[in-house]
């Protein structure tokens, strides 16, 4: 965490931003903070006056408007009419079983019969032939695919074979040649004339019952609102436009009126206060857990019981599934970890084990690639097949990356920032070559910035401003929850928190007789213990905490450091200080070698040997090695097959505003008359 390069959301705060947070704050009849946070985030009043009155008029989207809708209902609605069968092929993530689970009951509410079929890990991803098989055994007249069967052309054509209709209600990426369903409804397609393609797989299916079924306040759909907050939520779908209206219905829902088996998950997992953040930390998991292994059925069956006792066998399955789940993560993360050590130079993190149980391995990609800021791909075997998923980080897009080389692969889908992919054993080494191969051409931005929306004192947290925050939410990909800068508190007190001391428990005070306790997760070493003296510059999210019935008001700290290195937060213009940074790293590099790394990865690399802080993202390091090429510090030249720079010592200062990526990329404009410190 300490590495992290933490900037303003916006332009650095000052004065135009605090006037236009003033005046926002004032027309809105709000805090001055939340006027702040409205201005980091380039809100109008109009915008923000909509965004906090949160109404379905205001973000509906006729459901017509993704192709074929009309003919999957006509197709549908036919087999209902006839007192036929629906066979709903799910996934085995949550947010295939809760569109599963979703159409379920909306379908079987109108008096149709629904047969639910989900594929077990093993199977593959996907509508498969015996999938197809399995339906019709169950007397289905149609097969009903959500989350997946885009590229089912295997499953599909078994379908056609047996003359059963499919319908496929997704949202993975469309490609040039989908499988030929009779309905396919997928927002991705290129034919699409809907604006906002960022639903989950029950997202689309939410919409196909819109269609279907109509929007009034009676449709069966909106008593299952639930089941479509849990499953964008869990797949990470930014919860800005429709999503968030339909997220936070469905909080709302789950607050009140929590289903038998959800509601006794939720006291497994302790009871904590039902927000979408708190949802994908505790609820999700624990129902991704039976998936993850083997058979997601118990997390269907505990979504659709119908009271607390039909829910028991569930949820001890759903339960021991989750234990099992963290000791086999726990496993392949430590031996991945082992393994990254000896590619720490590659440009994308692919590592394989035959061992590795492939339902963990998105979990375990997803961390490592947070932890190096570039993608990760690992593979374990099942199944006699290779399998795998992948994690994207630092801009990167996977289904971009990996497109070129999909001849090698058995299967490939996904997402820009999450696949999943089988491959032949034989094939794992040609891939793994190909991937580099590939991503030697790219630049990854390394970790992201995480965005600070304004200044804050501990005066400014008053319940007022807790009511901003609670109507701004949900919050999520796409709409985090604001994040502040508090330049000036003292540490009153710091405790280890939890059983191993990794966490801290903070008394903060502004020395004005404002106090506010705080927690800081994984945190331990960053503060010194006890009653610390001082005055630091911390950053954290401001929140409310539920325990045991009561409520207190506490800051939940991100990082944080003593007033003398508050430099990090520096609000003057970026791009002269980073590229003063990069100059004297360049310098010290030149001087040792007249050869550097044409490659920014690679640079980094070099500069991290060379015990040379590089507090630059691997975006701003590129641009930066440009800018220095374009001013004649850097030679570009060629060393065999790789790109190289030639270090040329300049004479006198450097003018930077002679440098056209200087203007474009550090100051956003075509003018500026700069030099750099010290050159």
């Amino acid at each position: 965490m300490a590495d992290m390069p933490w900037t303003w959301r916006g332009a650095p705060w000052g004065p135009d931003l605090e006037a236009r947070a003033q005046a926002l704050a004032g027309e809105l009849h709000l805090p001055l903070l939340a006027g702040r946070v409205l201005a980091a985030r380039n809100f109008t009043a109009r915008g923000a006056a909509r965004w906090l009155d949160l109404r379905e008029e205001d973000f509906w989207i006729d459901p017509f408007r993704i192709p074929d809708m009309e003919k999957a209902c006509t197709l549908v609605e036919a087999v209902l009419r006839a007192g036929g069968t629906v066979a709903v092929v799910g996934d085995y993530d949550v947010d295939g079983i809760t569109g599963a689970a979703l159409l379920a009951e909306a379908l079987e509410a109108v008096g149709g019969r629904v047969r639910v079929i989900l594929p077990r890990r093993e199977e593959g991803y996907g509508l498969q032939p015996r999938h197809v098989d399995e339906a019709l055994r169950q007397g289905a007249d149609l097969v009903l695919a959500v989350d997946s069967g885009t590229h089912a052309h295997e499953g599909v054509a078994r379908a056609k074979a047996l003359g059963l209709p499919v319908v496929v209600l997704d949202h993975h990426q469309v490609g040039e040649n989908p499988a030929p369903a009779d309905a396919l409804v997928n927002p991705h397609r290129p034919d699409a004339a809907y604006p906002f393609p960022h639903l989950a797989g029950v997202g689309v299916a939410l919409k196909f019952l819109q269609a279907l079924l109509g929007r009034g306040k009676d449709a069966p759909w909106r008593s299952s609102l639930d089941l479509v907050a849990l499953g964008t939520v869990a797949d990470g779908m930014p919860l800005v436009g429709e999503n968030r209206l339909w997220v936070r219905e469905g909080m709302e829902l789950l607050r009140t009126a929590m289903r038998p088996g959800l509601k006794l998950l939720w006291e497994e997992a302790g009871r904590p206060y039902l927000t979408a953040h708190t949802a994908a930390f505790s609820l999700v998991p624990r129902l991704n857990a039976p998936g993850r292994l083997g058979d997601p059925r118990p997390s269907l069956e505990l979504l659709l019981s119908l009271d607390e006792e039909g829910a028991e066998g569930p949820l001890a399955a759903v339960i021991q599934a989750q234990r099992e789940r963290q000791k086999v993560e726990g496993a392949v993360l430590a031996h991945a970890r082992l393994l990254a050590r000896e590619k720490e130079e590659d440009p994308v993190l692919f590592l394989y084990d035959p061992h590795w149980h492939p339902g963990v391995l998105g979990l375990v990609a997803g961390k490592l690639a947070r932890d190096y800021g570039r993608p990760v791909l690992l593979a374990g075997k099942m199944g006699g097949w290779v399998r795998g998923s992948g994690r994207a980080a630092g801009g990167a897009d996977l289904l971009q990356l990996l497109s070129p080389l999909k001849p090698l692969f058995h299967r490939l889908g996904g997402h820009r920032e999450a696949v999943g992919f089988t491959l032949a054993e034989e094939k794992v080494e040609e891939v793994a070559r190909g991937i580099q191969a590939q991503a030697r051409s790219r630049v990854w931005a390394g970790p992201e910035p995480v965005r600070v929306d304004a200044p804050a004192d501990l005066r400014d947290v008053d319940e007022a401003f807790l009511a901003f925050l609670e109507s701004f939410g949900p919050y999520g990909p796409g709409h985090e929850e604001p994040l502040f800068l508090f330049p000036d508190v003292t540490l009153r007190a710091v405790r280890p928190m939890g059983k191993d001391g990794r966490h801290l428990r903070l008394s903060l005070g502004d020395g004005r007789g404002s106090h506010l306790p705080a927690v800081g997760f994984s945190l331990s070493g960053r503060f010194p213990l006890g009653d610390p003296p001082g005055r630091w510059a911390l950053v954290g999210r401001v929140e409310k905490h539920h325990f045991n019935g009561d409520v207190t008001v506490r800051l939940r700290v991100e990082d944080g450091h003593p007033q003398r290195e508050e430099r990090r937060y520096r609000a003057e213009v970026p791009g002269r200080a980073l590229l003063a940074q990069l100059y004297r790293i360049l310098k010290a590099l030149g001087d040792r070698t007249p050869l550097l790394p044409g490659d920014p990865s690679r640079m980094a690399v070099a500069c991290r040997k060379a015990g040379l802080p590089l507090d630059l993202s691997l975006e701003d390091l590129a641009q930066g090695l440009k800018v220095f090429s374009e001013l004649g510090v850097l030679a570009p030249l060629k060393k065999g097959t790789e790109e190289v720079f030639l270090w040329v010592p300049p004479q006198g200062k450097l003018e930077l505003w002679r440098s056209p990526t200087y203007r474009r990329h550090f100051l956003g404009q075509e003018g500026g008359g700069h030099e750099v410190p010290g050159a």
